[in-house]
């Protein structure tokens, strides 16, 4: 986690010397150069920020350069010649740098007699941006939380247990920081969400990875289903005379899905009168007394 650069002390000037018409000679020389330090640009990649450019500037203190050579290396040893500048330009931006690579830098002016000798070499590091691995979308039904979601963090320059990772939600109406669990504090880590109650809908989840440089991000869409119950009626089983009173009928539940039912729970003007726990939930009810009655079945839903 790191852009580092290193400053250049000057470098001692360097000439030549050529004959003159008269049979003299004149000296031609470089003035001193130095690269001064390097600065690190900002940009934005994708759903990852970092530096991608090494800045370069010297100092300009010759007359009769015709440019200036900025080489590179990335092991301090194999240099090339990544490009050139005019004569009075003294910086230079390399916007081809690779995160992860410690780079080395010099510079030497040129001219029609030739070369300076090079600066002292700067140094510049591009931070490598941390890692998250991916979350894949997930359905949940009303009033369910999810299983522990696994995920994966890392970085180059720093321990796992460094990086910090920031939640967020696009529907705070239904997962908002009170519904997210996070469980561990290395690479590996998991992430439970239990939705808000009763509510359904949709929310794209975003969970940021930051090295404190850099960031990742993964996202992720949760969809909470509304929690429609099935349809209910009840079947009376009273033969041609119907109810009496010490006469026993039965009764029963029909529904457009009785898998979904676990017990049915029957009540007669709110006294409970038998109880089912499968299909078709059949139970006898003897009626005590006269008069109009309420017969109420109330299922439990799974």
């Amino acid at each position: 986690m790191r852009n580092s650069v290193s400053g250049i002390p000057p470098l001692k000037g360097v000439g030549q010397a050529s004959p003159t018409a008269d049979g003299g000679r004149e000296a031609r020389g470089f003035a001193r150069l130095a690269l001064r330090s390097l600065a690190a640009g900002l940009s934005l990649c994708g759903s990852v920020a970092f530096a991608a450019e090494a800045k370069l500037s010297w100092s300009d203190n010759s007359s009769n350069e015709q440019g200036f050579s900025v080489e590179r290396s990335a092991d301090g040893q194999n240099w090339e010649q990544i490009g050139t500048t005019a004569a009075d330009v003294a910086a230079y931006t390399d916007a081809s740098v690779v995160a992860g690579v410690n780079y080395s830098y010099r510079v030497n002016a040129f001219n029609e007699f030739g070369f300076s000798g090079y600066t002292n070499v700067a140094t510049y590091y591009r931070n490598v941006a941390p890692t998250i691995s991916a979350i894949s979308d997930l359905e949940l039904a009303e009033n369910e939380s999810s299983q522990a979601l696994a995920f994966t963090i890392g970085d180059k320059e720093s321990d796992a247990s460094e990086l910090s990772v920031v939640f967020e939600s696009s529907n705070t109406n239904l997962i908002d920081i009170s519904s997210v669990q996070f469980e561990g504090t290395g690479a590996d880590r998991t992430l439970t969400l239990t939705p808000l109650a009763n509510r359904f809908g949709v929310a794209l989840i975003t969970l940021t990875v930051d090295d404190g440089e850099d960031t990742a991000i993964e996202q992720f869409i949760v969809t909470v289903e509304e929690f429609v119950p099935p349809s209910i009626s009840l079947t009376l089983s009273l033969g041609d005379a119907g109810a009496r009173v010490g006469a026993s009928f039965e009764v029963h539940i029909a529904s457009s899905d009785l898998s979904r039912f676990e017990s049915v729970v029957y009540t007669l003007d709110g006294v409970e009168v038998g109880s089912s726990f499968s299909a078709p939930f059949r139970v006898t009810v003897t009626p005590t007394s006269e008069g109009a009655k309420t017969l109420r079945a109330v299922a439990r839903v799974v």
